[in-house]
C-alpha cells in the first residue's frame, strides 16, 4: 500500500475489510436525509436504513407515502448520487 494514497480511499478500504461500509453509508444517509431529499420528506421520515440494498423508509403520513411510490427512482439516484456508489437498488416505503 502507497503511502500517497488518500485517506478517504483507505478509510473505505478498511470499511470494506471490516465489513462496516453499510453501517457507515447508513449513518451518512441519515445524518444528511434533508439534504438529500428535502426538508418536508426528511420532516415525515421516522426511519430509514439499508437492508440488502434496499431503503427502507418508514414514513408518517399516506400521503407522503402514496407520493413517494410514483418518485422511487429519483429518491434511489439521490441516495446513490450521494454515497458516490450504487448502495441501493430498491425502496421500500413503510
Amino acid at each position: 500500500m502507497s503511502a500517497e494514497q488518500p485517506i478517504k480511499k483507505l478509510i473505505h478500504e478498511m470499511l470494506d475489510n471490516y465489513k462496516l461500509s453499510g453501517k457507515f453509508n447508513e449513518v451518512n444517509l441519515s445524518q444528511h436525509w434533508e439534504e438529500i431529499v428535502g426538508q418536508m420528506i426528511a420532516r415525515n421520515t421516522q426511519k430509514l436504513y439499508i437492508h440488502d440494498k434496499k431503503l427502507f423508509l418508514h414514513l408518517q403520513t399516506a400521503a407522503l407515502k402514496n407520493e413517494l411510490k410514483y418518485h422511487k427512482k429519483m429518491v434511489i439516484d439521490r441516495v446513490n448520487d450521494f454515497i458516490g456508489k450504487e448502495v441501493v437498488k430498491d425502496l421500500v416505503i413503510k
